[in-house]
Formats: C-alpha cells, sequence, structure tokens
C-alpha cells in the first residue's frame, strides 16, 4: 500500500460497518474485505476513519499473465463519496480510480474511475458494486508483470470518503 492522507489506510480486516463503510464482505465463506480505516465500533461516524487529505493506494502483487488472451480483471469495489465530512465539503467531488500495469508498475493505465460525480449517482453511494475490465480493452498487453492499484481519494474540500475491495480475480 501506498499513502500520503492523514487517515484512511486500507487494511484488511471484518469492517464493522457505518453509513459509509461496509458491515460485511461480499465472499459467501468469507468475512474479510481490505477497507480504507476500521471503523472503532458499529454506527460510528462516517467521518472518523475516513480518507482525508490525500490518497491511499493498494497495489496487487505482480501476476503472471504472459502468452494468455481475454485477460479480466474482476472484484467487488465499494466507494461511497456521498456525504459531507467535518469541514463541509462538496459531496461525490472525489473519485476513485482503478488502474493496471503491465511492466510492474513503472507506468499505469486507467482502468475504471468511480466518481467525481452527483450526489444521485448509485456509483458515488455506499453498497458493494462489481467492478471488472478486460486487459485488452483497458489498452494493455499481458505480461508477468501485471499489477492493479486501487486509489481512493479525497483531494477536494472536506468530504467523506470510504473505499473497500473484495473478491479480486484475475481470469
Amino acid at each position: 500500500t501506498e499513502n500520503n492522507a492523514v487517515t484512511g489506510a486500507w487494511e484488511r480486516v471484518d469492517p464493522i460497518g457505518t453509513i459509509a463503510q461496509p458491515e460485511d464482505d461480499t465472499t459467501p465463506a468469507g468475512v474479510t474485505a481490505w477497507i480504507t480505516q476500521q471503523s472503532t465500533s458499529a454506527g460510528e461516524a462516517s467521518g472518523t476513519n475516513d480518507v482525508d487529505t490525500g490518497s491511499v493506494t493498494l497495489i496487487s502483487p505482480a501476476i503472471d499473465v504472459s502468452g494468455l488472451s481475454n485477460v479480466r480483471v474482476s472484484y467487488q469495489r465499494w466507494f461511497s463519496n456521498t456525504t459531507s465530512g467535518a469541514a463541509g465539503g462538496q459531496a461525490g467531488s472525489d473519485a476513485f480510480r482503478i488502474e493496471v500495469s503491465s511492466n510492474n508498475g513503472a507506468t499505469w493505465t486507467a482502468a475504471e474511475t468511480i466518481g467525481p460525480g452527483l450526489f444521485d449517482d448509485i456509483n458515488n453511494q455506499s453498497g458493494w458494486r462489481r467492478g471488472t475490465f478486460t486487459l485488452a480493452g483497458a489498452g494493455v498487453q499481458p505480461t508477468a508483470q501485471m499489477r492493479v492499484r486501487f486509489i481512493a481519494e479525497d483531494l477536494g474540500a472536506g468530504t467523506s470518503v470510504e473505499a473497500a475491495i473484495d473478491d479480486f480475480e484475475v481470469t
């Protein structure tokens, strides 16, 4: 992981839910997910441990997909950016970016971007959503050094930003 935010670092835990963060993972037999900073108690205020004043990045290990075709990356993602933080910011003003690299992270290509967006955009509201992309669709060649990164950011004025990733698969 890489972090330059004040709070909200990625951690793999059994989530404690808030209005902006999941209570459960999405795996039928599992309980853990990657989330942006664990709440300390159920029902905690959404801005207590959210991503603040910067970005937090979760990076996969290198994955060997060399010689394969029709490579698909899929995951369950959670992104909440619909509530204003203590500073009274503008809901929906931040983004959650998913990027892919074919050269072990030397360069990155955008695969999916959620936000910035309107308050009523379902992608900016709390809840698990399936994300998927193909390497070909992202314009990336399959190599032995493919990596995927997930970047949750609070770069605007005081919004409450929470993100989570579960059931990451490469097929």
